[in-house]
């Protein structure tokens, strides 16, 4: 990550009354302005640890809004509250200026003060209101291996047709339990992406992933792995909610389960997704009782880091029998090429989710 501050070089500009350094790709110059006040203007990437301005007599701090297609996005209840309670107070108790974007617009925050340390402190402000926004939302995109060849399509339609042949009369187990066979994958972590500059970001880091570690851990190559066997989530087998196949590397190296935590420990520091345990669990889903309700097979995240609780509503599975009969299934053996940034609740021409970026492994 670079270390220049968000507003030299190509990332912004500073104009104002007092003197500084400009820095550009060919040259650094030094020069004073004597007219205007200072504006800042901030890219997205910029870390939130990032808090630094410049002496100036006044300060103009922009970054991105988030975004939705509701006319009314939640976050507003956030920054703005109820009856403009919450940003009239932040503006009042920084002595700054806060401008937001109307309802279902795209655009920037715009924070205004004669002092830098208010145009700051109100930034950070609004950064933790925006953090408690982000988690509590459902995830909007996800890492994900595809594990939709035809060779797993096939073997996994032969292990539902078994399961509804020999299991079908215990309690709770019936069609609506299995996943989509064209969406079969191995998910690696959630995210929530609020416009298209996060999702640009998220691009952005699997390719710099790819230049950090992924291609010397791969040396290039695709990773060979075997689908194989079956194990259940919660604690008692006689009340499952998810039961998955399980996933390992061919030759035995942990490749597979490096490349996975390392990316979300990179995704996780760039801010982009929240840490859901300490290591990965390598999984590709097979059964779960949320798509009962959600056919598409887009659920994927725990409740508790949504912010809702479906417990309630989901019906558990008796899958003792299923464990006991199945528990060395083997779903076949796939090439794994590419990581792919995916969307929630879409579809490409093959059935799987569709696809905002992607990190090839050769």
């Amino acid at each position: 990550m670079s270390c220049d501050p968000p507003w030299s070089g190509s990332v912004g500009e500073c104009t104002g009354r007092t003197s500084f350094t400009s820095r550009s790709s060919s040259k650094r110059r030094r020069r004073t302005s004597t007219q205007g006040p200072v504006t800042v203007r901030t890219n997205h990437a910029m870390p939130l640890w990032w808090k630094r301005l410049i002496k100036a007599s006044s300060a103009e701090w922009r970054f991105p809004a988030p975004y939705t297609s509701e006319p009314m996005g939640f976050w507003f209840l956030y920054i703005i509250g109820k009856k403009g309670e919450t940003k009239k107070r932040i503006e009042t108790e920084t002595r700054t200026s806060i401008s937001i974007p109307k309802p279902g617009l795209e655009g920037e925050i715009v924070i205004t003060g004669q002092q830098r340390g208010g145009v700051i402190s109100a930034r950070t402000r609004i950064d933790v209101l925006l953090d408690s926004f982000r988690k509590k939302q459902p995830f909007t995109h996800f890492l994900s291996f595809a594990l939709n060849q035809p060779v797993v399509q096939e073997k996994f339609l032969q292990f539902k047709e078994e399961v509804l042949e020999k299991c079908s009369q215990d309690h709770g187990v019936s069609s609506s339990l299995f996943q989509n066979p064209a969406k079969l994958h191995l998910t690696l972590g959630t995210l929530v992406l609020l416009n298209e500059q996060e999702i640009q970001r998220a691009c952005d880091l699997l390719q710099q992933c790819k230049e950090d570690f992924v291609d010397q851990i791969t040396g290039g190559k695709p990773l060979s792995v075997e689908v194989a066997g079956v194990e259940y989530m919660n604690d008692d087998p006689a009340m499952m909610d998810v039961l998955y196949a399980k996933v390992h590397m061919k030759d035995g190296s942990d490749k597979l389960q490096v490349i996975a935590d390392q990316l979300v420990e990179k995704f996780v520091a760039s801010g982009l997704m929240l840490r859901e345990w300490d290591r990965v669990k390598l999984h590709a889903t097979v059964m779960n009782t949320l798509f009962r309700k959600d056919p598409s097979g887009a659920e994927e995240r725990s409740s508790t880091v949504s912010g809702k609780s479906s417990f309630k509503e989901r019906e558990s599975f008796n899958g003792r029998n299923i464990l006991k009969l199945f528990e060395n299934f083997s779903f076949g053996e796939v090439q794994l090429d590419a990581v792919l940034l995916s969307q929630r609740y879409s579809s490409d021409a093959s059935g799987y989710y569709g696809t905002a970026g992607r990190l090839l492994l050769h």
